[in-house]
């Protein structure tokens, strides 16, 4: 049976081979503050009031995902040179004020 596939950002394949828990892990391991910051700011400013090249909003068909049937917006945190974390969210307004 082959790994699964998915098209990154410029079109090429990859492998799937991580499950999202190691995926961190293995980040967490390679750049540990790093890894703790973005993980901040997907809890604190999942939607920046401003993009840096850093974090941002993926754009083109990347922009949009579906989780549990529901249209996430998609973003990136870019945590090394070649490690980021892509995470969706919703595009409603929880009760509270919470993005």
């Amino acid at each position: 049976m082959s790994r699964p596939q998915h098209q990154t950002a410029t079109g090429e394949s990859a492998s799937l081979t991580r499950t999202p828990a190691k995926g961190w892990e293995s980040l967490a391991q390679q750049a540990r503050e790093n890894a703790y910051r973005a993980w901040i700011a997907m809890r604190t400013a999942p939607r920046p009031a401003t993009e840096t090249p850093r974090h941002h909003r993926l754009k083109g068909g990347l922009a949009h995902g579906t989780h549990r049937g529901r249209t996430c917006e998609q973003w990136q945190i870019e945590v090394t040179g070649g490690g980021r974390i892509w995470y969706g969210r919703t595009t409603a307004v929880r009760k509270g004020g919470d993005q």
